[in-house]
């Protein structure tokens, strides 16, 4: 999420993260990505464009019956509003929406997981070229 030069993060669970969440099946891959960037960060929707695809990245997940692996659309978006626009979605355990340069960015990524570090650790390598 771009505004301004600057990148959107969330704080989950006592992390930084990338808003995401599960693909519903009435939704095409990057009509659910806006819906759950707008939903968690409180950002209009009509403001809210994806400017190009990121790398996907995987996960595993385990419940008390089995264990699958789960892969995670990401895209680049940018948002025509302004940075104040921001709403955490409590009921999701977010409890900030911070903006940040990327220099700030950097700093930020000890406490954050690994497949966001991927994913943001590539956004700034394309930023450079």
């Amino acid at each position: 999420m771009i505004c301004k030069g600057l990148v959107l993060l969330i704080y989950k669970n006592g992390r930084w993260d990338l808003p995401k969440g599960g693909i519903q099946d009435n939704y095409t891959k990057k009509d659910n990505a806006l819906k759950e960037v707008s939903e968690e960060t409180g950002l209009d929707k009509k403001k809210l464009s994806i400017k190009q695809i990121l790398p996907s990245t995987y996960y595993h997940k385990k419940t008390l019956s089995q264990k699958y692996k789960k892969k995670i659309y990401w895209y680049e978006m940018s948002y025509e509003g302004n940075l104040a626009d921001t709403t955490p979605q409590t009921k999701e355990d977010i409890y900030g929406c911070v903006w940040f340069t990327p220099k700030q960015l950097l700093t930020q990524l000890e406490n954050t997981k690994e497949q966001i570090r991927y994913v943001i650790d590539f956004w700034l390598q394309d930023q450079k070229e």
